[in-house]
């Protein structure tokens, strides 16, 4: 289930199909920290492996699953006591598509909680389908747009600097109580 979950996030960066995609990433340079912990390399349950290194004021991950790479800047962010990786892609150009359908990709931010320790990374992906239902409900206000069934943020980085503090700490806010974990290898 949860390669499930990851591959339905890592796709859903490029086309818009999972998870909670946004426009505008949720890292500023005053919420961007740095955790030497968060560097090397690491495998999930299904062996994909996920290498972290940091560069000037991010880090990058080059992940491979089944032989398919896809590279990634990564921030890792503090909003007050909770610490979040927000992922943007990067060479969406080289994958192995279609040229015209490569300009209707539209890359975008995807954040997950995250808790790092020194032997694993332990990453919580947010639910769309329980953001779906509050902006559904009118409960929460944040810009966004329906884009093909599947919402969209469009809130600044301040704005979502604020609901994520707002509604990170929910349980309910993520996709499995059980997190997606990396271990160090």
């Amino acid at each position: 289930m949860k390669r499930v979950i990851l591959s339905i996030c890592v796709l859903g960066m490029l086309a818009l199909s999972s998870c909670i995609p946004t426009v505008h990433p949720l890292h500023s340079s005053d919420t961007t920290v740095e955790n030497p912990l968060l560097e090397g390399h690491f495998l999930d349950e299904d062996s994909a492996q996920w290498q972290f290194r940091k560069e000037w004021d991010h880090y990058y991950l080059q992940m491979n699953d089944d032989g398919k790479e896809a590279f990634f800047f990564v921030h890792l962010v503090q909003l007050g006591e909770y610490f979040y990786l927000d992922f943007f892609p990067d060479k969406v150009d080289a994958l192995e598509i279609n040229e015209f359908l490569l300009w209707h990709l539209l890359p975008v931010h995807l954040f997950t909680r995250v808790e790092i320790r020194e032997d694993r990374i332990e990453l919580y992906f947010f639910d769309p389908e329980w953001l779906e239902e509050l902006l559904d409900e009118r409960k929460i206000r944040i810009k966004h747009e329906k884009v093909t069934g599947n919402y969209l943020i469009t809130a600044s980085t301040e704005e979502l600097q604020k609901f994520v503090s707002k509604y990170g700490h929910l349980e309910e806010a993520y996709v499995e109580s059980e997190p997606v974990v990396l271990h160090r290898s």
